[in-house]
Formats: structure tokens, C-alpha cells, sequence
């Protein structure tokens, strides 16, 4: 979370939301590795497996042990990885994001090198808590926010800004090594993220998370109306790359128009109206994007094959965008 200076960004990121006050005493009874008075039990907990059970010694954990002998002043230096962390199901860190396996075990999310340019916004599910089934467990940062806002620390009507940074692993499972750095964030009035409307269906998170998904549901059919252009240029089924590039720029020109419409939300507003005012963005985003592609037709896209040419591709991009935002 990210305040409007660094004093109130601090207290934004306290977090004591998630503890009762068994679990508060421990972790104000906060133990960073260093505070050991033996180093070998701290050793044989990390080789037996046991988690920490404060963020201290979590955020101070060693990821390898060193051991340093000297003879006649020349240091032999000795060292040894330590066995991983469990990460399944451990919910102590506040500011990660979580995912389920085929055994609804939780995991935290990760991203590679294929969703380095994927906004906040398209994950919105794994940020803030939508109610219905399926959900994803949001960042205990966020349950934290919720309860300022319910105990009227924070204004109903202040702006929340959500600030994701993620390091993207170069997929080598030797090296490890970070390829990129990606930050992004997201700003929603306070009493629009913890909507608290009788009707769940009618909640704001779920209304933006529908939007969410049926906007993904549009890119995919802009996909494929891309991929059948491919095709009709004389490009190889399997080659998806260029089809993949203009999706690309196709949420790349919904980012901006995205969040400044999430920003803009407030919890007394015609709900229906908002709605359909993302809609109508990104039906004409979709239809420039979509008229830029049918533009630059060459005559083979034009002539086409198998009664299939880049009109009958078009008209069933427009048809299948118009039956998902009716």
C-alpha cells in the first residue's frame, strides 16, 4: 500500500488485521535471525523444517550458512545451502498473492517471462476479495486496509493504491536468476474495494471482477480474429506470435482506460451505468484495434480460402464482442 507520505505508507502496511491476540503477542514478540543466542538450534530448526512463526525472522531468513577457518592467516571459507522454505499454505507473509492447485492447496502466485507486461488490473480477483466461489485468498495487506476502513481509520471515500512489484524468475531452474522487475499499481476508493452492499452480486469488487473476466473473454476472442488473419497472410497454424503481439497492444491500450475508470468508481454511483461504461470503452477500443488489423488487408486476406476471408473474420470478432457486452 502506498500512503501520501512515508510516515502514513508505514502505518498502511502495519498489518495487524489477521491476528487474534494470542497470535498479536507473538508477533510483537518479533525474532530476526541475529537475536539467536544459538545459531546451530536456529540450524536444526531450518533442517527440521519448522517455519518461522514472525515475520522477523521470516524476512531475515538464511538462505545458505557460511564456515570460516583460518590457517596462518588464510581464511578457508565453507559453505552450504539450507533447505527451502514450505510455501504451501503459509499465510504469515501479508504481502503475497496466493493461487490453488487440482488439491485446493494454496500457493504463492508467480509470474514468468510469458506475463511480463500483464497489469494488476487483470488479476484483480487476487488482490481484493470477490465473494463467490473459487475465490483466490487476497494478500493479508489488503485484509488490513479492510479493517481501517471498517473501523473508520480510513475514509470511506479515500483513495486505496495498491502497488504490486514482482520479480520475474529467468526460467532456469539452476540459475534462478531474476530477468526483469515489474511494478504496477491501482488506485479505487476505499468503500468501493471493501463494498459491503447486502447484495453480493451488486458488491462493487464483484461487479469490477466480472468486467475483468469478460474483458478477458473479448481478448480471446480478438485472439483468434488475429490468428485467422495470420492464417489468411500464409502464416503457419503453430505460429501464434504475431496474433499473440496484437493482443498485446490490445491491452496495452485498455490499461490506462482501465484504471482511470476503476479510479473513478464510488460506492453512491448508478452501478449499472458505471458498468456499461467500461463496456462501451472497450467495445471502441476493441473495434479501432480490430479496424487497424482490417485496414492493412492484403488481397489474400481479402480473397481468402475455404469461404473464410478477413470480412467473415471481422464480422464474427464484432458479432461474438456484441453478444458478451449486450
Amino acid at each position: 500500500m502506498k500512503g501520501k507520505d512515508l510516515f502514513d505508507t508505514l502505518m498502511l502496511n502495519l498489518n495487524l488485521a489477521d491476528y487474534d491476540k494470542n497470535e498479536l503477542e507473538t508477533q510483537l514478540c518479533q525474532k530476526p535471525v541475529w537475536e539467536y543466542d544459538d545459531i546451530n538450534e536456529y540450524i536444526q530448526q531450518r533442517l527440521s523444517g519448522m517455519f518461522p512463526d514472525n515475520l522477523a525472522e521470516l524476512y531475515t531468513v538464511w538462505s545458505r550458512m557460511l564456515h570460516i577457518e583460518w590457517k596462518n592467516e588464510q581464511p578457508t571459507i565453507f559453505s552450504a545451502g539450507l533447505p527451502k522454505l514450505d510455501n504451501k499454505n503459509i499465510f504469515l507473509e501479508p504481502m503475497t498473492t496466493w493461487r490453488k492447485n487440482k488439491d485446493n492447496e494454496e500457493f504463492p502466485a508467480t509470474r514468468n517471462k510469458n506475463h511480463l507486461n500483464e497489469a494488476i488490473w487483470r488479476n484483480f480477483g487476487q488482490y481484493i476479495k470477490v465473494k463467490k466461489e473459487g475465490n483466490y485468498r487476497v494478500p493479508g495487506i489488503i485484509n488490513w486496509i479492510n479493517k481501517l476502513k471498517s473501523e473508520k481509520i480510513l475514509a470511506k471515500h479515500d483513495n486505496v493504491n495498491v502497488t504490486t512489484i514482482a520479480m520475474i524468475s529467468d526460467g532456469n531452474a539452476t540459475s534462478q536468476a531474476p530477468y526483469a522487475e515489474v511494478v504496477d499499481n491501482m488506485d479505487a476508493k476505499a468503500d468501493v474495494l471493501f463494498d459491503n452492499t447486502p447484495d453480493i452480486a451488486r458488491q462493487w469488487p464483484t461487479r469490477i471482477e466480472n468486467e475483468v473476466l469478460n474483458t478477458q473473454k473479448i481478448a480471446t476472442y480478438f485472439y483468434w480474429f488475429a490468428k485467422e488473419v495470420s492464417k489468411l497472410r500464409g502464416n503457419d497454424d503453430k505460429n501464434s506470435g504475431w496474433a499473440s503481439k496484437e493482443v498485446a497492444q490490445l491491452y496495452d491500450k485498455l490499461n490506462l482506460p482501465f484504471y482511470s475508470w476503476l479510479a473513478s468508481l464510488k460506492s453512491n454511483d448508478d452501478r449499472d451505468e458505471k458498468v456499461q461504461e467500461w463496456r462501451d470503452n472497450l467495445n471502441k477500443i476493441v473495434a479501432i484495434q480490430a479496424g487497424n488489423i482490417f485496414r492493412d488487408a492484403t488481397a489474400n486476406e481479402i480473397i481468402g480460402r475455404d469461404k473464410d476471408n478477413i470480412f467473415t473474420s471481422y464480422n464474427k470478432l464484432r458479432r461474438n464482442v456484441y453478444v458478451s457486452l449486450k
